[in-house]
């Protein structure tokens, strides 16, 4: 929320308003010569990631706890309400 107050503050002195600018956090593009090569290095990068970072990682961007008590490959668990 931080980022998202201080990006839409300094709106203004860009000349920009509020409905012109979207802001897509975990928006991770992978490009390459073509879909196939830029899927190979999708998945190469994704291979990288450790799970107990992928967790952390996850813990922080959707704010749900004790995400290790759930199976690696399940299903997401239910979140309630968002903050």
């Amino acid at each position: 929320m931080e980022f998202y107050n201080d990006v839409m503050t300094r709106l203004p002195r860009f000349g920009r308003s509020a409905r012109e600018v979207k802001i897509m956090p975990g928006l991770y593009p992978v490009v390459d010569r073509n879909e196939a090569e830029a899927r190979e290095k999708f998945d190469y990068l994704q291979s990288l990631i450790h799970p107990s970072v992928a967790l952390a990682v996850l813990v922080h961007t959707i704010g749900v706890f004790n995400l290790a008590q759930y199976p690696l490959h399940g299903p997401v668990p239910e979140m309630g309400e968002s903050r």
